[in-house]
């Protein structure tokens, strides 16, 4: 996958974002590619974490490693417990296994901090959804993107199923680790993906 990004990252001296006399700067192999304007009060750190910066550079690509691609397969389990879905899913011709759990939780109330039709299926199930545990080799990938976008596949493929529309199965997507104005990013955990902590047991049932 060809594309060139800007890091998103404090600027190292050769790539990412500063914060200069209420000016955002992006470079790009020491190269200055864009600026804009902003109020004195902004931080740098705040700018980045909320993903504030998409908006105030909309024109550009943002990776927090290098450009990649992914293909994902994924097929269920038909004996799959109440409330709980579990399958397959291959990865760049990896397969492993994935569990989802639907339950309450107090991260599915805070859908308005997701940049608006990212995930349309969630605004008519305020304060519930599916939990998901991902393979570790996914969770911990070294971006962090990469598994959000995973577990919106995930999400994506469950509310077709359980809109009992006629997709083709295995299902099958593509998605990459580049984020924009137009392909956004988010602090909030939505998708919900269950974090190493949670993954006790008794915090499951």
């Amino acid at each position: 996958m060809s594309q060139e990004c800007i890091s998103y990252q404090v600027f190292d001296g050769q790539n990412g974002l500063s914060l200069e006399e209420g000016t955002l700067s992006a470079y790009r192999n020491g190269q200055k590619v864009a600026e804009v304007s902003v109020p004195s009060s902004f931080k740098l750190s705040e700018l980045i974490l909320d993903y504030q910066v998409l908006a105030l550079l909309p024109e550009l690509d943002f990776c927090y490693t290098e450009p990649e691609q992914f293909e994902i397969e994924v097929t269920t389990n038909p004996l799959s417990l109440p409330g709980e879905v579990s399958g397959l899913m291959t990865i760049n011709g990896e397969s492993q296994l994935w569990v989802a759990y639907y339950k309450k939780h107090p991260d599915f109330l805070r859908q308005d901090e997701v940049p608006p039709g990212q995930r349309p299926w969630a605004e008519s199930h305020p304060g519930e959804g599916w939990l998901f545990m991902l393979p570790a080799t996914w969770q911990t990938h070294p971006d962090h993107l990469v598994p959000r976008r995973l577990a919106l596949c995930l999400e994506s493929y469950l509310d077709d199923i359980n809109a009992g529309r006629n997709i083709p199965l295995p299902y099958r997507r593509r998605f990459d680790n580049v984020f924009s104005a137009s392909s956004p990013a988010w602090r909030v955990n939505l998708p919900h993906i269950i974090s190493l902590q949670e993954r006790a047991p008794s915090d499951l049932v």
